[in-house]
């Protein structure tokens, strides 16, 4: 028994393991100042809730941690179970590469 009642002291392998993400396709659309109101339009025909601020040129979607900004130069994904998230352009081109 562990040290806590009914846990045992390791789970899983007790070692450090190298993992890979699950290959997945996901939709994605870059933000500009001109297509902003094309990416709302896109994410509310998908069943989801977004806006954009003019004056700041970006576009908000409620999430489930909270608002996501998706300012110009990020991207707005939709992922396999219709979710959509935002992710900066750095973290996207390290993350996902375009398939036909």
């Amino acid at each position: 028994m562990g040290l806590f009642r009914g846990y045992p002291d390791v789970i899983g392998s007790g070692r450090v393991e190298k993992f890979q993400r699950r290959p997945q396709i996901v939709e994605a659309i870059q933000i500009n100042v001109a297509n902003a109101k094309q990416v709302v339009e896109w994410i509310v025909l998908h069943n989801g809730s977004a806006w954009t601020r003019i004056a700041v040129g970006d576009v908000v979607i409620p999430g489930r941690d909270g608002l996501q900004f998706a300012a110009p130069g990020a991207w707005v994904l939709r992922d396999e179970f219709g979710s959509f998230v935002v992710a900066s352009a750095t973290d996207f081109s390290a993350t996902y590469e375009r398939v036909a």
